[in-house]
């Protein structure tokens, strides 16, 4: 379950926990921190650590980009909205901020998440939303052994609705009734290609990691290996994690040290997924194979015998002719060190090193019988190589004192970090055959550097007071313009109204708090590769953020009923954009400026209810819940004319999204649909905005924003219930108002049956349209895409009373992405960005797994 701390809590998080770095003095106590222990985590076939944590922290989206075995997950708070930025919360390991989570899901003892308004102050704009605290199991004082073992299958939940060889017989038939000679293109199969390209997948993962004391040094070190099979043929991963801490104290702890290794090694397989669309698309009438010359797969050929290069590529061919392999080594390496003196315990002193190194490679060899080669008869080799490595280095002082006068406490905080990152990207391509050319080779080198001196101070009266203050000045090399430096700054109030005579002895109330906030912050997070030619504004600045929130935390009848309430108000100023510049006004017809301001209003609350709690029973329901309303509330010309809105998308499929002043960002754009009597979409006729007449599809001036891809409520609901020794838990996430333009369906139309002497299949949207000619303007295939999603179900057994209880035993049974509601007709109603475009669809998981500890 999630809980929310709230100051004079006893039962503080900071009494099991260590960050090292004075972060816990900083948001102890605050409303705007929850947390999730080991116990509560999710469970499952889970790789990512942020997996165990969805749907149990408000405020706090967390999905999948999509199903690709080992994707990273979309981590987003809703507060901040940009023109051209995502902004996910600060990673920090052990008290050190990272930019990805290498580390085995079971090593974590515990995630925290806060918003609380000092964080800005001392990390900038990297967290404008909030920062999760990932804490690490350390050593142990006696020797325990832990074994994790979990298989699982995984399967599609779902594929397209397209036209089987019969249907698609029948459909060419009665819409090329007047070209017979169509029909010669026609075969006598029946291919499912979709399924012909997926499969059921098989996995497992295994972890054991040893904890004791060596010397009197706590240790504890621990592997773990992932095998998995992707759904989509030909794709998996391969992965194996190594994690080392060591933490001994010296001199009655005034001498704290904690050295953490962490490794992930990553040899992987990558499918192509261009096949997913063309496995869509592909003639149901034609086999798999049938001996030709391009690897004895089916293919598009001319009358003459000569490859249409055209035709829609065999969907097999293109998974089984290409070879796609990624190597990473990804490496962390950290060491603080915390003093407390021993003439002044009070005074702490503190340093922190921290290196990070990734090294990633990808060779792809395409045989030279695949027809979509550069050259016909060519085998080409394609190998991309990225290294780079990140160096932080930290230094800081904290003060802690408690005074009797007026009961109060004051902690202080002051520090200097900086950080060096060097990244190079390497890309070479090599074809041999008949036409065999040099090797093509590029490369690009980028360093960068930033630097950051940060201060915080928190005090507190009475048990019932305390205001806190932190605030940063930052350096950063990718500045461009004349001021080189970014200012950040926050400060909270919190009010324990229990502590308060007239509320001490209200029976029902347990706790309750009032917190009031303010942050702002600049960012340019604006980052120009070597050898690209862009144009910046020269007098461009930086991006300023700024939030007030105000709220509540409460806990009634002895901590049964508790959770939060809080609102937020955010502006984001002088938002970095591209932009079109009107044909003449410059050399380019882009730029790089600030173009607009934007805001965000909205609502969080969380609630956590444990209503049964005895020796052999218990229920923990937990419920989230987040508003926000986003709106662009000025764009302004700046240095170079603009128009009084910025459009996205391309000129063949048309401008499909919008940023418009009055408006979401990123909303869609599209010409409003005309329907008949029926209520079907009438192909090519809409409604005449403008009111100029002429042609009105595509016509800009006939458009109008149509919703956004962002969701206007986000949730999440978790339950955990334990009968004796089985135990029964599950969460689940829910978007309501978000929007997705379904591509796959406005792809389809009569005139892509047959084209340039091939044949192609569609989906069955076709059957409700009826248009003759795509229609990618029609505000018709904009859906209203709000969905509940079950992410995980699990049901285990503890076994408590193996040899004297000195052995732990537990089993459990999972599955994951259990089911979706949603009235969405695609595939998936969770796409990124809002436009749905064949993705790699989210599997469907079932897990069984074991947990022995010694």
């Amino acid at each position: 379950m999630c809980s929310v701390w709230t100051a004079g809590s006893k039962d503080s998080i900071f009494h099991e926990t260590d960050f090292n770095n004075g972060i816990p003095d900083l948001i102890e106590g605050s409303s705007s921190t929850y947390i999730v222990r080991n116990k509560d985590f999710n469970q499952g076939f889970i790789i990512s650590p942020l997996e165990l944590v969805q749907g149990r922290i408000p405020g706090l989206m967390i999905t999948s980009r999509d199903g690709r075995p080992g994707n990273e997950l979309l981590v987003s708070g809703p507060r901040y909205t940009s023109l051209s930025t995502d902004i996910t919360p600060l990673l920090i390991l052990d008290g050190v901020p990272v930019q990805k989570l290498i580390i085995n899901p079971r090593d974590i003892e515990s995630i925290l998440f806060s918003n609380d308004a000092a964080l800005p102050g001392l990390y900038g704009n990297l967290a404008a939303n909030g920062a999760l605290f990932i804490n690490t199991k350390k050593g142990t004082k006696k020797l325990k052994v832990d074994y994790s073992g979990t298989f699982s299958i995984s399967e599609i939940p779902k594929m397209e609705d397209v036209y089987s060889g019969d249907e698609f017989r029948k459909l060419i038939h009665d819409q090329y009734s007047s070209s017979p000679g169509v029909f010669n293109f026609l075969g006598s199969s029946n291919t499912n290609w979709q399924k012909e390209i997926y499969q059921k997948a098989i996995g497992q993962d295994h972890y054991l990691s040893i904890s004791g004391t060596v010397l009197n040094i706590p240790v504890r070190a621990s592997i773990g290996k992932t095998l998995q099979d992707g759904i989509l043929k030909t794709s998996s991963i391969n992965r194996t994690t190594s994690s080392l801490r060591i933490s001994p104290s010296f001199f009655r702890n005034h001498l704290k040290i904690n050295l953490n290794v962490d490794g992930a090694f990553n040899r992987n397989s990558l499918a192509n997924e261009s096949s997913i669309r063309n496995a869509v698309l592909f003639d149901p009438t034609q086999p798999v194979r049938n001996g030709s010359r391009f690897g004895g797969y089916y293919t598009w050929l001319y009358p003459t015998g000569a490859l249409n290069i055209s035709g829609t590529k065999n969907a097999v061919a293109m998974l089984n002719l290409a070879d796609s392999k990624e190597n990473v080594n990804h490496f962390n390496r950290s060491l603080n060190i915390d003093y407390a003196f021993h003439f002044f315990p009070a005074l702490r002193i503190g340093i922190g090193y921290e290196k990070e190194s990734f090294d990633q490679k990808t060779n792809t060899f395409t045989d030279s019988t695949a027809t979509w080669t550069i050259y016909s008869g060519n085998q080409t080799t394609d190998l991309v190589k990225n290294s780079s490595w990140k160096r932080n280095r930290e230094v800081y002082l904290s003060y802690c004192a408690k005074f009797v006068f007026l009961k109060a406490k004051l902690n202080m905080l002051a520090g200097y970090r900086d950080q060096f990152a060097h990244l190079r990207n390497d890309t070479e391509k090599t074809i041999n055959g008949p036409w065999t050319q040099e090797p093509i080779s590029s490369y690009y080198m980028l360093e960068t550097s930033n630097a950051s001196i940060y201060g915080n101070a928190r005090y507190s009266i009475l048990d019932k007071y305390s205001l806190n203050v932190a605030m940063s000045a930052n350096s950063d090399s990718r500045i461009v313009g004349k001021k080189k430096s970014l200012e950040a700054g926050g400060a909270s109030l919190e009010w324990n109204l229990k502590n308060e005579s007239f509320l001490k002895d209200v029976y029902p109330l347990s706790a309750l708090n009032f917190f009031l906030s303010y942050n702002v912050s600049e960012s340019y997070n604006l980052t120009i590769l070597p050898g690209t030619t862009v144009n910046i504004n020269p007098k461009i600045q930086a991006e300023q953020f700024s939030i007030f929130s105000t709220g509540i935390a409460y806990s009634l009848l002895k901590n049964k009923v508790s959770g939060s309430v809080s609102l937020y108000s955010s502006t984001w100023d002088k938002s970095i954009s591209s932009i079109r510049t009107p044909s003449g006004s410059n050399f380019n017809n882009s730029i790089i400026e600030n173009v607009g301001t934007l805001a965000n209003k909205g609502l969080e609350l969380s609630l956590n209810i444990n209503p049964v709690s005895t020796n052999s029973i218990s229920l923990n329901l937990g419920f989230t819940l987040g508003y926000n309303q986003n709106k662009i509330k000025q764009l302004s010309e700046g240095e170079t004319p603009v128009y009084n809105y910025l459009l996205y998308g391309d000129n063949f499929n048309g401008f499909y999204k919008i940023s418009k002043e009055g408006y979401p960002a990123n909303s869609f754009f599209f010409n409003k649909q005309v329907y008949n009597a029926e209520g079907k979409p009438i192909e090519g006729m809409y409604v005449d905005l403008s009111g100029n007449g002429g042609v009105i599809s595509g016509n800009l001036n006939d458009k109008y924003v149509c919703h956004q891809p962002a969701p206007d409520y986000s949730s999440g609901m978790n339950f955990d219930f334990t009968y004796k020794h089985i135990e029964l838990s599950g969460s689940a996430h829910a978007n309501i108002g978000n929007y997705v333009y379904n591509t796959v369906a406005a792809n389809s139309s009569y005139d892509m049956l047959y084209y340039f002497g091939y044949l192609q299949n569609s989906p069955k949207y076709l059957n409700t349209t009826q248009f003759g000619k795509r229609q990618y303007t029609s505000d018709y295939f904009v859906e209203n895409a709000s969905f509940l999603r079950m992410d995980y179900v699990s049901l285990g057994y503890k076994f408590n009373d193996i040899c004297s209880k000195k052995v732990g035993l537990s089993v459990f049974f999972s599955i994951q992405n259990a089911f979706v509601i949603s009235k969405y007709s695609g595939l998936d109603p969770e796409v990124e960005y809002g436009v749905d475009q064949y993705m790699y669809p989210r599997s469907r998981t079932f897990s069984l797994g074991l947990n022995l500890s010694i």
